[in-house]
């Protein structure tokens, strides 16, 4: 309860600093108050459009960030075994991570479909971070566990349960925190420069191009709204696993 209380606080005394700022400015056009923007939110959320174009953007992003988790999961896996595959594929992480997104957001206009286009861009702001937290998770495992695990002669599941998985962990709910957040901005951005005909990023470009500022505030803030919820549903799953697998951790783990 108290936990709820003080985000809670911590919220409206953000929304009370906009709406100051707002008060201050004087001018609606430029920076709008969180009443009309909120109100705007809500005559928006009541049309059948608004939660068509949420539920399409999110798929797109969603798929993208699961493929992506997936697929650098299972990477760092092999180059944690094979060291040369890890020295290979290190300049690729190295390129994703300090390229900008727009050019890969170009460069993506050009070779594919633009509906295609926000999924992997968001799958490339994810499996950056997915991949390096998972090698420093294996990195990190207890020598003498692996060695009991050896001297006991665990199959490859027993080793999951009582190592690999409570050592990952941590690294992996470092990584949804880390990179949800920043693949919906990414996905939305790359939205906003090719738009798709059903998106949320055609939507804000409208949106400035008409000078509809509550409007694109709006949708800011239904996109800020769907982040942290989205943030939230990987850390609880990751969460389950977790409790799921303390359950079926064989009492040999200690």
């Amino acid at each position: 309860m108290k936990r709820i209380l003080k985000y809670t606080l911590i919220v409206l005394f953000w929304i009370g600093l906009w709406w100051a700022a707002s008060a201050i400015v004087g001018l609606p056009l430029i920076l709008p108050s969180p009443v009309d923007v909120l109100i705007k939110l809500g005559q928006m959320s009541m049309t059948p459009l608004f939660w068509r174009v949420m539920l399409i953007s999110s798929v797109r992003v969603f798929i993208g960030i699961v493929l992506s988790y997936v697929a650098a999961f299972a990477l760092a896996l092999v180059c944690h075994r094979v060291k040369l595959l890890h020295d290979i594929f290190m300049p690729a992480i190295s390129v994703i991570k300090t390229t900008p997104v727009t050019s890969f957001i170009l460069i993506a206009f050009v070779l594919m479909h633009r509906d295609l286009i926000p999924g992997l861009i968001a799958a490339l702001m994810v499996f950056p971070v997915v991949f390096t937290n998972t090698i420093e998770g294996m990195r990190s495992a207890r020598p003498e566990l692996l060695e009991t695990a050896f001297a006991y002669r665990l199959g490859f599941l027993d080793r999951a349960k009582c190592i690999w998985i409570p050592t990952l962990r941590p690294f992996m709910i470092s990584a949804a925190g880390a990179s949800v957040g920043l693949a919906i901005k990414a996905g939305v951005a790359a939205e906003v420069l090719i738009c798709p005909e059903v998106s949320v990023g055609k939507y804000i470009f409208n949106a400035k191009q008409n000078m509809e500022y509550v409007e694109l505030f709006a949708w800011t803030v239904a996109i800020v709204i769907f982040s942290y919820l989205l943030d939230i549903a990987f850390k609880l799953a990751l969460k389950r696993v977790k409790r799921k697998t303390r359950k079926e951790t064989p009492a040999y783990e200690n």
